[in-house]
């Protein structure tokens, strides 16, 4: 009896919302002892992302089980059918050659995103979208891996530019003369509400890898590196055009935007990292934004700041009014502390860089006051970082102790991010020679060539 008693007490825990582990799960609620009366955003702001938090793994059935080579749109469509629950795809890759409609209450979730690929073929001169969240409620992806190879030509990598210069030719459309690869990964659209992306990758898209343009739903854990077109018209962004989203624990590479436009509104983007991608109030935002806690390098060669918006010569509205910028990190082309740091709030009033807002911060040192109900040693977590597996919570709900993924090639890049396997990752955008006498500047690229 005593054996079953703690069987059904480790279960009771693992389901309880109560002992939910990370932002956006079940189980937070709002600081009171945080709050500011000075910024009553602070209330509106912790409501973003999934309303009751991304349900915890143990608490969704799995209704189905597939294999790659199992017709994808099929199986969800019959989960649908069930009354929603998880589709659980095998390791291994599957091949989406035409759009996937995920359906309201259905979870594709991977065995592991390093083993689970989703390989998308399909080749349009018009924009296609891999996986449509078509006015879809309470839908997600978990523990997935998405590419999308060309073999004719690579994205261009504006990281291989070795000289200070703004480098035209990275962000260009169409790249080698390609003219077919307008395939965008996930688009949720304004109908869509409280579905979840959790512990993805997206690598090279054909153009933008997300838009988010419903309510209410979350973005947590997931890499997004790189994409085919980055030109003019739209291309290659992280495009936010909805309200109370939570864009949380991401890292994003070497994209053209992360683009905050066309309506959006009380939208969070809190703890995330950004690499050579410009935090952009793109185009006719509706203001009251929150930018929180992020951390955002941008290299000499790139021409946009760590914050940026549209001009009025290509057409672009100016940004909304209040949106918050506050406590971020920044180092661009080497200036670090631009528009950053705890003690000063920014915001923008046009165009162009953020303007001080005020010099007086929060109280309780955020505008994004949450806290857990409750917490428990033990229990399974994560800490965020795609290399570790296995972290358990201590007493005080920090997550840690976890063990490094295996590291096939022992380049510091785990597996499960490696771009280049048997060779050092450290090397992509460094000075080589490819023995040819007729090229100059050669570097390693990202498929492991030295070229010039």
């Amino acid at each position: 009896m005593k054996k079953n008693y703690l069987i059904l007490l480790v279960l009771s825990l693992c389901l309880n919302p109560l002992f939910s582990q990370q932002i956006g799960d079940p189980g937070w609620v709002f600081d009171q002892s945080k709050f500011d009366s000075k910024y009553p955003k602070q209330k509106r702001f912790v409501l973003a992302g999934v309303e009751g938090g991304i349900p915890l793994r143990a608490s969704l059935p799995i209704k189905k089980t597939i294999s790659p080579g199992d017709n994808l749109q099929n199986a969800i469509n019959d989960v649908s059918n069930m009354g929603g629950g998880v589709l659980l795809l095998r390791p291994g890759t599957y091949i989406v050659n035409n759009e996937i409609t995920v359906k309201s209450g259905v979870v594709i979730r991977g065995t592991s995103k390093s083993n689970t690929t989703i390989r998308v073929t399909i080749r349009t001169t018009n924009d296609k979208i891999a996986m449509k969240f078509v006015g879809a409620k309470r839908a997600g992806l978990e523990d997935l891996k998405f590419t999308y190879p060309v073999s004719e030509t690579e994205p261009e990598d504006d990281r291989n530019n070795p000289t200070d210069k703004w480098c035209g030719d990275c962000h260009q459309n169409n790249p080698g003369g390609v003219r077919n690869l307008y395939v965008k990964y996930v688009n949720m659209n304004r109908s869509t509400e409280n579905c979840w992306i959790d512990n993805c990758s997206f690598f090279n898209s054909g153009t933008d890898p997300l838009e988010i343009k419903g309510n209410h739903n979350t973005i947590r854990n997931t890499v997004v590196d790189g994409c085919f077109n980055k030109g003019g018209g739209g291309e290659c962004y992280i495009d936010i055009g909805g309200a109370d989203n939570l864009f949380t624990k991401m890292l994003v590479k070497r994209i053209r935007h992360f683009a905050i436009q066309g309506g959006a509104d009380h939208n969070v983007v809190i703890n995330n990292k950004f690499e050579n991608c410009d935090i952009n109030f793109h185009n006719g935002d509706d203001g009251n934004n929150l930018i929180e806690s992020n951390d955002i390098f941008i290299q000499r060669w790139r021409s946009w700041g760590a914050f940026a918006t549209g001009g009025a010569p290509w057409g672009h509205k100016v940004p909304g009014p209040n949106n918050i910028i506050y406590n971020n990190i920044t180092d661009v082309k080497g200036k670090k502390g631009e528009f950053a740091g705890p003690d000063t709030i920014f915001t923008y009033k046009g165009y162009g860089s953020p303007s001080v807002l005020t010099r007086t911060p929060p109280t309780g040192g955020t505008f994004y006051p949450v806290k857990r109900e409750s917490c428990v040693a033990g229990l399974p977590c994560d800490d965020g970082d795609v290399c570790t597996t296995g972290e358990v919570t201590d007493d005080k709900c920090n997550c840690g102790g976890g063990v490094l993924a295996d590291d096939s090639d022992n380049d510091g890049f785990c597996d499960t991010i490696d771009q280049c396997p048997n060779f050092d990752d450290k090397l992509i955008g460094t000075p080589c020679d490819d023995g040819d006498l007729c090229t100059v500047n050669d570097v390693y690229t990202t498929d492991c060539k030295c070229e010039g």
